[in-house]
């Protein structure tokens, strides 16, 4: 009992060690736990901590990003990129063909220079557009503008012009120039009929294109040069004449004196105009030959009017007005201004200027057989001036002559456009035989006559026969341009968009290309045309000499007449004072009837008749029944033939009575005009 009772307590021991260690060793993993996991929170905060600053920082790269993406963004549209992209390759290409086209510029010219850069100038449009070249150096440069006019002679680069840069400031400078030209030459296209210049100091580099006065004027010129050769600088004169003026340069003795003579054509009265320029302090003999041409030229043209004016450089010579003549003053000891005026004074002409210069001196004369010539001042002359000189003159010529024609706009039928068949139609229902019946052959001529005209007036159309408003060479095309260009400026001057500019902007170019190219083929024809019709070109040739169109003004029994009603009613007057009643009851004289010629056997057939109109061209007139060419060809001659051959039964035949009665009626109306003189 004992011994269990020790087996037991042992065993109860044993068990409360193991329990106890059991504790312990939960203590000890409860202890070991605890640390581990706040080894893991030490471990978390740490890596946390890195991890937030990683984060911060790439945040603080990331924004800045952002905010270009975003800007990137609201600046451009869908595509921009790839048009940028692609605006940027054409670009540098054009920049590449640019740089070629420059050498290849330069080499056209023989000069062999690379240059530093090319670029465009302004925005990209349709427009071609200048391109800025910038050389090595500024002797470069001048040797490029010393040789640029070689470009005018090259086949591919003879429409490109070189220019030197320009500050803005000599930009502006240059613009005010040409604007203050163009104005100048707009006003004397407007007033003047010839300008007359002296001290041109114009030479054969310089082409009559480029004064400004072309195409407008017909200029002439006699350069110094050409008498004193190219090494002689100064001088020089020049006449422009409007183009609507005929005219033609006088051939003179050359001789060292600068002078031009224009024979013009001016309201049916010929004008020979002369200038000359003289140096200070000329020798005599050339003002004697001066003289000399113009006594040549008078004893040549003795009905014609002459203008002689220019610098004469006569200094010492004083100019006074005395009962309504400008005559010299001249003091006793000064035998050089004497022997010039003199000589002036051989030609019969008179002085008309007494414009002095600032100088007080009166340099510039203006000599005329024309009654009246007023010389002024001109207030807005055509170039600058040396005032301290050369003031600009003004000089109204009384040129009026009383042949100014008198136009008139006729209105005629319009065969081209004619209702044929109802004319055919008419013709055809009319009882011819009723007409004619018992009629002699005059008046049934009359009434036949009578009646075509009736019908021709109902079914033909009348137009009204204007004068050329447009030069011959227009096409139909670039007249419709031109209207339409003027309908176009009128719609953006009343409404000023961009879009009616453009509009306005783009026939105006359509215009000038259709025009020059009508010219060109304009050209063309006529120069074909002297080759293969000549008499044509004689025809344009003798119509441009003489003058065909009515007077305006004529002289009728001691009265002058003016105006077409007027005129008109004078010829009427004139004409039923001359005229004689035919007498158709007059019989021939004896000697007529004993003819042996016998006219009843002369035969004209239908078939000659009908030749005689198919012959009939184009450019026929009209007879004395005002029916044309084109009357006949749209009717057809056939039909007409027939039917003049169903009428022509009806018609009594003539006998030599009636035929010596048509020739008297006709020598009664060969009258003559002795009394109206025009």
């Amino acid at each position: 009992m004992s011994t269990s009772t020790n087996e037991t307590l042992d065993t109860n021991e044993a068990l409360k060690q193991i329990l106890d260690t059991v504790n312990e060793l939960k203590s000890t993993q409860n202890k070991i736990i605890a640390s581990i996991n706040s080894c893991r929170e030490s471990n978390k905060t740490q890596e946390k901590t890195e991890v937030i600053s990683e984060n911060k920082t790439l945040k603080a790269k990331i924004e800045p990003i952002e905010g270009k993406i975003t800007t990137l963004e609201t600046a451009a549209s869908p595509g921009t990129n790839v048009e940028s992209v692609y605006s940027e390759l054409m670009d540098r290409q054009s920049r590449l063909t640019d740089t070629l086209t420059v050498d290849e510029i330069l080499k056209s010219i023989d000069l062999q220079i690379n240059p530093v850069s090319v670029r465009r100038l302004g925005k990209q449009s349709n427009k071609p557009r200048p391109l800025l070249t910038t050389l090595p150096n500024s002797s470069d440069v001048f040797e490029v503008l010393k040789v640029k006019r070689k470009l005018l002679s090259t086949a591919n680069f003879k429409d490109i012009r070189i220019a030197s840069d320009r500050t803005t400031q000599q930009r502006q400078y240059f613009t005010n120039i040409v604007s203050q030209l163009k104005q100048r030459s707009d006003t004397a296209l407007l007033n003047y009929d010839l300008i007359i210049l002296t001290e041109t100091w114009l030479s054969r580099s310089v082409n009559d294109s480029e004064l400004g006065l072309c195409p407008h004027y017909t200029v002439f010129r006699c350069d110094r040069y050409e008498i004193h050769g190219p090494d002689i600088r100064g001088g020089g004169v020049l006449i422009a004449i409007k183009v609507q003026y005929p005219c033609h340069r006088l051939i003179i003795q050359q001789d060292l004196v600068e002078q031009l003579f224009v024979k013009i054509h001016i309201n049916h009265i010929s004008l020979i105009v002369g200038s000359v320029y003289f140096p200070p302090r000329s020798d005599l003999n050339l003002y004697n030959s001066h003289v000399n041409v113009i006594d040549n030229l008078m004893s040549k043209y003795y009905n014609d009017r002459f203008l002689v004016l220019g610098d004469y450089n006569l200094t010492n010579v004083n100019w006074v007005s005395n009962n309504r003549k400008i005559i010299p003053r001249l003091s006793n000891n000064n035998l050089y201004e004497s022997n010039i005026i003199s000589a002036l004074s051989y030609v019969n002409l008179m002085q008309n200027n007494l414009i002095h210069n600032s100088s007080g001196s009166l340099l510039d004369l203006v000599f005329s057989n024309i009654v009246n010539v007023n010389v002024s001042l001109e207030t807005s002359p055509l170039v600058p001036l040396d005032y301290k000189f050369h003031p600009a003159l003004k000089i109204p010529l009384p040129l009026s002559s009383t042949k100014n024609n008198l136009y008139y706009n006729e209105i005629v039928h319009d065969f081209i456009s004619c209702d044929y068949n109802a004319i055919r139609s008419c013709m055809a229902s009319t009882d011819w035989s009723c007409t004619f019946k018992d009629l002699h052959i005059n008046e049934a001529l009359d009434i036949f006559y009578s009646r075509l005209h009736d019908i021709i007036d109902v079914h033909c159309q009348k137009k009204r026969m204007f004068f050329l408003k447009y030069p011959l060479w227009f096409s139909k095309t670039l007249k419709q341009l031109i209207f339409s260009k003027k309908v176009a400026h009128k719609v953006y001057k009343q409404t000023p968009t961009n879009v009616n500019y453009n509009i306005f902007s783009n026939l105006r170019a359509k215009c000038k290309v259709v025009n020059k190219t009508d010219y060109g083929n304009f050209i063309q024809r006529t120069q074909s045309s002297i080759v293969s019709n000549p008499k044509r070109f004689w025809n344009y040739i003798y119509s441009k000499r003489s003058n065909s169109n009515i007077p305006s003004v004529i002289s009728y029994s001691n009265q002058t007449v003016t105006g077409g009603d007027k005129i008109a009613e004078s010829f009427a007057n004139y004409y039923s004072t001359i005229y004689k009643q035919l007498n158709f009851m007059q019989k021939p004289p004896d000697d007529i009837k004993s003819m042996k010629v016998d006219l009843n056997t002369c035969v004209i057939t239908l078939s000659d008749i009908y030749d005689e109109l198919s012959n009939l061209k184009s450019t026929t007139c009209p007879g004395p029944d005002n029916i044309p060419y084109a009357f006949f060809t749209n009717y057809s001659n056939k039909e007409f033939i027939s039917f003049a051959d169903d009428t022509a039964i009806l018609i009594s035949e003539p006998t030599i009575e009636n035929l010596y009665h048509e020739a008297n009626n006709i020598l009664n109306e060969i009258i003559d005009l002795d009394g109206m003189v025009m």
